[in-house]
């Protein structure tokens, strides 16, 4: 679904580019608090005045040692600060010779503290340190960040939460105004959290234009925590996103004995939001799945089969409903063909048994 920030930056070659573009806009027009809340997480305070004439540029064009070069972002302030921002999204990954280039110009700037910072969506913080050894500039000089990181920050600066977005949306909805900083934000962190993640709410998608039913084969732990924590973990490669449908029918294996309801689909649930090729770090920040992540057992689990900077889908549905007439499956050699089979509503409520619906 498009939004501002959607079109803000269209033009631009690619969802990188936009999105930093977006996030230099936020900072531009949020002075007196999200850029003054990341400069803090940099070390760095300055006056109302400073902070208004600060110059904030998105890829200037600058010149080192004979060679031109285009970083994310620039900004100056003053003869204080002299910051350049490289940004990375999905699984694109900084360079060694990207960050030597920028560290040997901000070397020579005249400026009395600088910075250099990258933001990465998959946790590159070993390498970004292993490189940063060799380059000109002090250790003290550079900073990391994920998105999810500056997403938080962004949220705490202007007191953004899930019931103030929720309130907001409300007064829209009532044709009654809201604040501006606090309606801009909550719109770029859909758009980058879309862009990341591949993010889709199935009730902002129109009626008719997704499936009513995905089947999903289920092994007895992603059973017991998809009826305790209202999640499904979508198999398939994780470079490609999923299509998502309205909801989910739990088939469960015999996995060894474990499964309570083995060879019946015996629960459906509803499915509210996907996030799609989402990383580990990412995954423990989304609000809608920290309850499943303050589980210690379930984050070890999930940690064993998604390294961090290793991506998986995951789908927050309501809770999951017991069918009063489970549906068993007859030629059990058919098991197999099941995962992700898509079918009707109608023609769900109305089977006998599985096999009417193969």
């Amino acid at each position: 679904m498009l939004n501002i920030f959607s079109l803000h930056g269209i033009y631009f070659q690619n969802d990188e580019n936009r999105l930093t573009a977006n996030f230099l806009f936020l900072l531009s027009e949020n002075r007196q608090t999200f850029l003054v809340s990341f400069l803090k997480e940099i070390g760095f305070s300055f006056d109302k005045k400073e902070l208004a004439e600060a110059e904030i540029t998105f890829q200037g064009h600058l010149i080192e040692d004979g060679q031109a070069f285009i970083p994310d972002a620039e900004i100056k302030i003053g003869d204080q600060l002299h910051i350049i921002i490289e940004a990375k999204i999905g699984t694109n990954h900084i360079y060694n010779e990207q960050i030597q280039l920028y560290s040997s110009y901000l070397a020579k700037s005249s400026s009395k503290n600088k910075q250099l910072i990258c933001i990465t969506q998959i946790n590159e913080s070993k390498l970004f340190n292993e490189i940063i050894i060799n380059c000109e500039l002090s250790k003290d000089s550079f900073c990391y960040f994920q998105w999810h990181q500056i997403i938080d920050i962004l949220k705490k600066s202007i007191d953004l939460n899930t019931e103030v977005v929720r309130l907001n949306e409300k007064r829209i909805i009532l044709g009654k105004r809201t604040d501006y900083s606090q309606r801009t934000v909550a719109l770029f962190i859909d758009e980058l959290e879309d862009t990341m993640y591949d993010k889709k709410i199935i009730d902002d998608i129109k009626i008719g234009a997704i499936p009513d039913i995905t089947i999903t084969t289920q092994d007895y732990w992603y059973m017991k925590t998809a009826l305790k924590y209202n999640v499904w973990f979508p198999s398939g490669a994780a470079e490609y996103g999923l299509a998502p449908s309205k909801y989910v029918a739990y088939y469960e294996t015999i996995d060894e004995g474990r499964n309570k309801n083995p060879t019946t689909i015996t629960y459906i649930a509803r499915n509210r939001i996907y996030w799609n090729r989402i990383t580990l770090s990412d995954a423990k920040q989304i609000y809608e799945l920290q309850n499943l992540f303050r589980d210690k057992s379930i984050a070890e689990e999930i940690s064993t089969w998604c390294k961090d900077g290793d991506t998986f889908h995951v789908v927050l549905t309501e809770k999951p409903i017991r069918l009063s007439k489970p549906l068993h499956l007859r030629l059990t050699n058919k098991a197999r063909i099941l995962s992700k089979r898509k079918c009707a509503f109608s023609e769900f409520m109305s089977a006998k048994s599985i096999d009417d619906i193969l």
